[in-house]
């Protein structure tokens, strides 16, 4: 016990060291000096000229500076962040601004972090320009903002960015940020399990613009999004942990936003992760600097795939082995009754060599089901679930372990040790470790 908690503690300091230089590359990343090769990039001093506006922004300590916005949903204030959802499932919060945009240009540079201890999160957050209606003036209770839309109402009116993080569609690429718009005169019918592929803006300015990209966000520390709109144009920049903002997409909008509203939702479902908003700044823009960012001059935003994590490499890996396991005890099975049918053992020692192993089968098979339903891996729980529905019900006829006076005796072919049985549930747990094995490296 002591050599094991020793482990434990050596394994901790690993991680913490490693996180610890991990932030240090980051933080050196964000002070690096901007490169002079004439090209304007997003959030640059040359990208601008007007002040911040203070009453569309924030900034730590938020007890000072959130008179000017209102929340609700599970969103709380603290000083040094505004968590519009915690990592736990099921939940939703909004914050929107009191003060209504008083031009048809502006700029929103908004610091961020997207973050929870599991290999999979969701659903995703938004950043949405509402019109009057939805103004909390005209509006009462809690939670009058709260759907289904990354945690707005579905009968929103405006356009927003959202950041989708979990992958509804299967198409793995996830973490991804589009555009979505409504108006009163155009109501939606929302595609959620399709990422919302009917429902994009994909009206762009150009043809080698982009009306959505992928960016690995989640669990990667404080990143930034910049949204320009400018000319009825839609810009949308990232920074995650590198040293410049790259190019996401660009839409065409059309709207008039005078009068209209910054609001930020996001939402939790069977996987969840906090959603954080650490410092916004809004200013306006004009004419002048209409085309000071030439996109195509950017470096692209792209999916380059989820990086590989230890603690993701370890889980699986524990996953692999514990089937191995289970795989040996079906082969195991399979040989001692071999062993029986041809008179070389006799039912009491067959009895007396797998009881303790089949009992540790049951465990070790509840255990491994149990960790792939908390990572939300449905689909390995689905091709386990006929053997695990089998096991419950020999548990449940307390079946569980063999007896000597029963071997002999007509048996059910899923029993332990009939050909057919034994094929399959190997066959199921062949496929599980296939699928272990893969997500490992995925």
């Amino acid at each position: 016990m002591v050599r094991l908690c020793y482990l434990l503690w050596l394994l901790f300091a690993f991680c913490q060291c490693g996180e610890a230089k991990k932030k240090k590359r980051r933080n050196n990343k964000n002070t690096a000096k901007p490169k002079n090769d004439g090209v304007v990039r997003p959030g640059s001093s040359a990208s601008h000229h007007l002040p911040i506006e203070e009453h569309h922004s924030f900034r730590a300590p938020f007890d000072v500076s959130m008179p000017y916005w209102t929340y609700g949903g599970s969103t709380v204030c603290t000083d040094n962040f505004i968590r519009l959802t915690p990592a736990t499932q099921s939940r939703a919060g909004w914050l929107i601004n009191e003060f209504e945009l008083q031009s048809t240009d502006w700029e929103i540079e908004l610091q961020f972090e997207v973050r929870s201890d599991y290999h999979i999160g969701g659903d995703g957050f938004g950043i949405f320009v509402l019109n009057d209606t939805f103004h909390p003036r005209r509006n009462k209770g809690h939670n009058y903002l709260t759907g289904s839309i990354f945690g707005l109402t579905e009968k929103f009116q405006g356009f927003g960015v959202v950041f989708d993080t979990y992958d509804n569609d299967g198409n793995r690429d996830n973490p991804t940020t589009f555009v979505l718009k409504q108006e009163k005169q155009n109501m939606q019918t929302w595609n959620h399990n399709n990422d919302f592929a009917d429902n994009l803006v994909k009206e762009t300015p150009g043809s080698d613009a982009a009306y959505h990209c992928s960016t690995n966000y989640r669990n990667d520390g404080d990143s930034k999004v910049i949204l320009r709109y400018i000319g009825g144009e839609l810009h949308v920049y990232i920074k995650t942990n590198k040293d410049e903002f790259e190019y996401c997409l660009s839409v065409k909008i059309g709207l008039d936003t005078r009068r209209y509203y910054i609001a930020f939702t996001a939402m939790t479902g069977q996987v969840a992760d906090r959603h954080d908003l650490l410092a916004l700044n809004t200013r306006y823009l004009d004419g002048t600097d209409a085309a000071k960012i030439d996109d195509r001059r950017l470096k692209r935003s792209g999916y380059r795939g989820r990086r590989l994590s230890w603690k993701s490499v370890l889980f699986w890996l524990l996953i692999t082995i514990l089937n191995v396991f289970l795989i040996y005890e079906i082969v195991a099975e399979a040989w001692e009754f071999s062993k029986l049918q041809s008179d070389q053992l006799a039912p009491v020692i067959l009895c007396q060599r797998l009881n303790d192993q089949i009992l540790v089968a049951y465990w070790i098979h509840i255990v491994v089901m149990a960790l792939v339903v908390l990572a939300g891996r449905w689909s390995y729980f689905l091709i386990n679930a006929p053997f695990v529905a089998w096991r419950a019900y020999q548990f449940m006829t307390n079946n569980v372990k063999l007896e000597a006076i029963k071997l002999r005796k007509l048996r059910n072919m899923f029993d332990v040790g009939q050909p057919i049985g034994s094929g399959i549930k190997f066959l199921i747990l062949l496929i599980s470790i296939i699928m272990s094995i893969i997500n490992i490296f995925s």
